[in-house]
Formats: structure tokens, sequence, C-alpha cells
């Protein structure tokens, strides 16, 4: 949250007017800081891009620039739309577009083609009039974060899977276990979007299996 507001101040203090200088400045004196807000925007991780109402760049940091392989200067004048979502339009639902209309910032998550993840914020800047002539996206790759989140919900999912399972064995009649391993059988290959699953039993101190149940998916032959 308090990254949230330090790049709320920072971009408060954007001129919306200057598109090719783009200048900042601190409300008091900046020399007792020994950095300009620009600076602060070049140093960190997160994407900071600046855009007009055609969702051209006017201005990026050095971390978004990298993002797609380009220098910053190189980045000014082309489209979000293109460098990031390989687009020739702009992307019809893009929410951070819609803050011409609503005037409120807003945050989000997406997915670029390349299989990257993303959360974004976007904030709005305003003339005398209150009409939003730029907007202000600060984004933050979350790929590995999201691939975790991922892998610790399957994980989970697994262990209520398992569980799951073994609760169903609990009082059931000898004649009952077979249709019980079929169904289990079932529950796992669909779990995994497999087209088959099996159970061998092994004998002959290993060196032999029978196949005792098999399950097999909607069109495929056992």
């Amino acid at each position: 949250m308090e990254s949230k507001k330090i790049f709320g101040r920072l971009i408060q203090q954007l001129d919306p007017f200057n598109s090719q200088s783009l200048k900042l400045s601190f409300a008091g004196n900046p020399e007792s800081t020994g950095f300009l807000p620009i600076d602060i925007l070049q140093a960190i991780s997160e994407l900071v891009i600046y855009v007009d109402r055609n969702m051209r760049i006017v201005w990026a940091n050095r971390a978004a620039a990298e993002s797609v392989g380009l220098r910053p200067d190189e980045l000014v004048g082309r489209y979000c739309y293109r460098e990031w979502f390989k687009r020739d339009e702009q992307c019809p639902f893009c929410p951070v577009r819609k803050i011409f209309e609503t005037g409120e910032p807003t945050e989000g998550q997406t997915r670029s083609p390349d299989g990257r993840q993303w959360h974004f914020r976007g904030y709005p800047l305003k003339n005398e009039k209150g009409e939003v002539v730029r907007i202000v996206e600060v984004v933050e790759e979350i790929t590995e974060r999201k691939l975790a989140e991922d892998t610790l919900q399957s994980q989970l999912e697994l262990e209520r899977l398992v569980a799951s399972i073994s609760t169903s064995f609990i009082n059931l009649d000898p004649d009952q276990i077979d249709d019980a391993i079929t169904c289990a059988l079932k529950t796992i290959g669909l779990f995994f979007e497999v087209d088959r699953s099996y159970l061998f039993l092994l004998r002959d101190g290993g060196r032999k299996a029978d196949n005792t149940h098999e399950w097999c998916a909607t069109g495929i032959e056992p």
C-alpha cells in the first residue's frame, strides 16, 4: 500500500501538457533529496508507461522498455497494445482505456500472448477542466508468483482428491470395491485430464502385472 501511495504522489507531479520533456519535480527543492522523481521511476522494477488517448506511449521507464527488448527512447511513439499484446488495434476490453471515460484509477491482472502475467494499475492525469488527457500505467510482472500460486492450488486440490477417494472406501461392502475403484480411476483421470487410467496388480515378486481395473475417457477405446 505504501508503494501505491508513493506512485500516486509521483504521478500527480507529471506535467500532462509537456509530453516532450515530461517534466517531473518535487513540491519542494529537488536538490534536498539528491534525486528527481524521474530517477526514482527509472530505478524501480515496475513498468511505468505514460500514454495518450490513443494508447500511444509518450514516456516509459527503463523496466518497461527492457520488458520488450527496447530502450526507453525507442518505445516512445509506439502503441502499448502492439508492443505487449501484438495487436494492430486497441484491445477491445482494455480496462486502462476506460479511465478516459470514468476518470477513476483502476487495477487488475492480464496475460500477454507470450504467457507472461501482469498486475497493472492505471492512474488518470487531468487538465484544469477535470478532463483526462493522459494515463499512467504502473505494471508489475507476476508470472512467477502466479505460477507458485497455481502450483500450490493444484497441490491442495490433489490432497482434497486423495482424501475424498480414501473416504469413499470407508465401510464399503466387498462387492462394492470394484465399482469404487473404477469410480476412483475416473476421478483421477478427469483431474489430470488424461485419456485413461489403470490399476495394476503386481505378482511373482513384481515380475508380472495384471491390469485389474481401467477407466477410459469418452471416445477412447479400452
